[in-house]
């Protein structure tokens, strides 16, 4: 089965998206035709194109209520959390990096870091590139099962089968 995606699941349900952003591009103008015909592939492509997206897949009050009215008003019927690999702010919530604002963003990361086990012989660092990329997995893990435990809304959809909570890695090129 496709599910269908509406524009506005792909600007505010993939809210919780990281993928590579590029802040000077504008979000495509689109027909409601074409809203209710998005797949989450094309979904995906927007994405990419750096339409939307928060940093460390990070899930607060304020994504919640975006992700609730995505799904409950005008009717997405997939919230999708994907991680990147070489993800900078997973290696800084794994550096223990300080810095303004950023610093409550990464102790929101916190928890996957802590869950996320360093294999025999690996150093839990931010300079190991294969310990950052599991931890950006259990990351997307770790905002799943938040968007379900503080938002019985969308819990109770998912429950009742009128909403896909799903996760993925997206493998991003390592800067060389």
């Amino acid at each position: 089965m496709k599910a269908k995606l509406t524009a506005l699941a792909a600007l505010t349900a993939i809210t919780l998206l990281a993928a590579p952003a590029h802040a000077d591009k504008a979000a495509p103008a689109m027909t409601k035709e074409a809203q209710q015909s998005l797949t989450p592939a094309a979904a995906l492509k927007l994405l990419q194109d750096g339409n939307a997206r928060v940093a460390g897949n990070i899930v607060n009050t304020d994504i919640l209520g975006g992700l609730e009215f995505a799904s409950k008003l005008a009717g997405a019927k997939v919230i999708a959390v994907i991680g990147h690999t070489s993800c900078g702010a997973i290696k800084d919530a794994c550096g223990n990096v300080e810095l303004g604002n950023l610093t409550a963003l990464l102790d929101k990361m916190e928890p996957a870091v802590e869950k996320t086990s360093a294999k025999a012989g690996e150093y839990r660092s931010s300079k190991n590139d294969a310990f950052a990329d599991r931890v950006a997995e259990t990351n997307v893990k770790h905002a799943i099962e938040t968007i379900r435990k503080d938002s019985p809304l969308l819990a109770q959809m998912a429950k009742d089968g009128q909403l896909q909570v799903v996760g993925g890695i997206y493998a991003s090129q390592r800067a060389k």
